[in-house]
């Protein structure tokens, strides 16, 4: 069954805590539930995750949304969030504001 929390990354973390506010622990412990791991690569677990965030927009309804289409398949909240070529790991460090 694997790991029993999916490890959110510090940079995912602290996007959350900034976009989501009083619901940040609320969001986060539903992106680390075990019942949301619907997608087996473990290196795109950040990608998929951060295309949550940002569909959500700190939005608790549109983070609600965006596990859903998250659940029913995973690649069109890629899609949805920008994240779905090749690109990603690029717009990621843009997203959070890496260099």
């Amino acid at each position: 069954m694997g790991k029993d929390v999916m490890t959110l990354t510090e940079r995912l973390i602290s996007k959350i805590q900034q976009d989501f506010k009083g619901e940040a622990d609320t969001v986060r412990s539903l992106l680390e539930s075990e019942e949301l791991r619907v997608f087996g690569q473990e290196d795109a677990t950040e990608r998929v995750l951060t295309a949550v965030i940002i569909v959500a927009s700190g939005n608790v309804d549109r983070f609600l949304y965006a596990l859903r289409v998250m659940e029913q398949d995973w690649r069109d909240l890629l899609l949805y969030a920008g994240l779905e070529n090749a690109d990603w790991p690029e717009r990621l460090d843009a997203y959070y504001g890496d260099k």
